[in-house]
């Protein structure tokens, strides 16, 4: 099992974690998958997990989460009226969801795993192996209307990040961002923007930015404003619909963007190239358990 580092703050996953974890995220993502194929729902692997498919034939080695995109219309109506077709084991947070939002996404996670993040932000919540969802919008007709609603949901999504360091920083999270100078200025102004914007409420906060960024005009290209940075970029619709099925060395499959190396290209530029071991990206971890494998029979 995982080793705690010297002070006590995060956890290494070993290789064999990691890749029990990928094998029981996957199991996550057939979950999800079989409610949209029932449905007629289109969802699809997003973002490292693709350069996984594409780069690494199946998952990038040190990758420990998984996400996905789902079109705006079936996003709202898997969240509004299927999503309880889950297993009981899954709690969902989201603006639609009985259990609310922790984030500005929709967070799906296994009630029967522990993955403890000391630098996550947030309402009090299940801490389990989790699974993110995020929106596709079309884009605005006008691309003045586009930059404006960018500006926007970036201030949005400033104001909610210090409502969160204001209300739920744990002192992990501020240990870690104050160790810089920049990370220090930057706490000082989210306590500070926090302590005047939290009365609003941060479920209000997350609503504002969906609102924001959600667009059912029907059109060419999409935009995952939700991600923010190179999400809102116009990325043509066919990059990534329809999806198409992609098998993986076991046998299992999975669907991924339709062009799924423009898709790439657009997002991260140059992503056939390996980055170097300090700019490998993961999760910071205090603790992580799955469920023996006796357990989930």
């Amino acid at each position: 099992m995982a080793e705690c580092n010297s002070k006590g703050d995060a956890v290494m996953l070993t290789k064999e974690d990691i890749q029990a974890l990928q094998k029981h995220l996957f199991s996550m993502y057939k979950d999800i998958e079989r409610i949209c194929d029932r449905h007629e729902l289109t969802v699809t692997l997003a973002f490292g997990n693709v350069i996984g498919v594409m780069r690494h034939g199946g998952w990038i080695p040190w990758d420990d989460d998984l996400d996905l995109y789902m079109p705006r219309k079936d996003y709202d109506i898997f969240l509004k009226e299927y999503v309880k077709e889950l297993p009981e084991k899954y709690i969902v947070y989201s603006l639609e969801s009985a259990a609310g939002p922790i984030v500005r996404f929709t967070k799906i996670i296994d009630k029967t795993t522990v993955f403890s993040n000391p630098t996550e932000m947030g309402p009090p919540h299940v801490e389990g192996v989790f699974i993110d969802i995020f929106p596709l919008d079309d884009v605005p007709s006008s691309m003045a209307l586009h930059k404006i609603k960018k500006f926007l949901s970036y201030g949005t999504v400033f104001i909610q990040n210090s409502v969160m360091q204001y209300k739920y920083a744990s002192e992990e999270y501020k240990n870690i961002l104050c160790s810089t100078s920049s990370g220090k200025r930057l706490f000082g102004l989210r306590k500070v923007v926090g302590a005047f914007c939290s009365p609003i409420g941060l479920k209000n906060w997350f609503r504002l930015l969906d609102l924001i960024i959600s667009n059912k005009r029907e059109g060419d290209y999409v935009y995952c404003g939700i991600s923010t940075q190179k999400g809102w970029n116009p990325m043509p619709k066919d990059y990534v619909f329809p999806p198409r099925k992609f098998r993986f060395p076991n046998g299992e499959e999975a669907y991924i963007p339709h062009q799924s190396e423009k898709y790439l290209a657009e997002v991260y530029g140059d992503w056939k190239k390996i980055p170097d071991d300090k700019d490998k990206w993961h999760h910071y971890c205090k603790d992580f358990r799955l469920p023996k494998e006796s357990d989930q029979c």
